[in-house]
């Protein structure tokens, strides 16, 4: 993601850190979010291969990251807040938690 100040956030794969850059490559901040990495399976990259192939496009499974994309989205606001969407596709569901003002989070029961 561009931000306003010219510099550039963005995630890896293969590390899950959040990086933000000048556009002259310095490192202005990087932080890590709590993570589990997860393979890509080699049937999905099998299958990619195929559709490459039939659009003229060869491709092996070197051109494949081994890890899905844990950020989907980076967003920062004005005041220097800076939110990620985590990636969700092929992510086990949580169970659902119950929250209030007047009662901590809790797993559903």
């Amino acid at each position: 993601m561009l931000a306003r100040d010219g510099a550039l956030w963005f995630a890896h794969s293969r590390d899950y850190r959040i990086h933000k850059r000048t556009p002259e490559g310095d490192t202005l901040l990087v932080f890590a979010m709590p993570n589990r990495f997860m393979p890509v399976p080699r049937s999905e990259i099998d299958s990619l291969i195929v559709l490459f192939a039939a659009q003229g496009r060869p491709v092996t499974p070197a051109n494949f990251n081994e890890y899905r994309r844990l950020v989907l989205r980076i967003v920062a606001d004005n005041a220097g807040h800076v939110y990620v969407f985590p990636q969700e596709d092929g992510v086990p569901l949580a169970r659902p938690s119950t929250c209030s003002r007047s009662r901590a989070c809790t797993s559903a029961e």
